[in-house]
């Protein structure tokens, strides 16, 4: 994931009261050593929740949504990284 669409996320996630953090150079399952940027945050609907509301208010940036296909995943303690 870019580190725009990782910051695209953790905004969304902000403007509704939730917490998310950027994570650069996370390396997950099946990388080998390569690293990308991610978003950690608690749960998944609070995220698709936060994404709908910010795109309701700023419906211009709709642009900025990465490729949900293309995410992947991975449990870090009690939250989730999307990279």
């Amino acid at each position: 994931m870019t580190k725009q669409n990782a910051q695209f996320l953790k905004d969304c996630l902000e403007y509704s009261g939730e917490e998310g953090e950027l994570y650069e150079d996370y390396s997950g399952r099946n990388m080998y050593g390569k690293t990308t940027c991610g978003v950690v945050f608690d749960h998944e609907t609070l995220l698709m929740t936060a994404v709908l509301s910010f795109l309701k208010e700023n419906p211009e940036l709709a642009k900025e949504i990465p490729e949900f296909d293309k995410i992947q995943a991975d449990n870090i303690g009690r939250s989730i990284i999307w990279y």
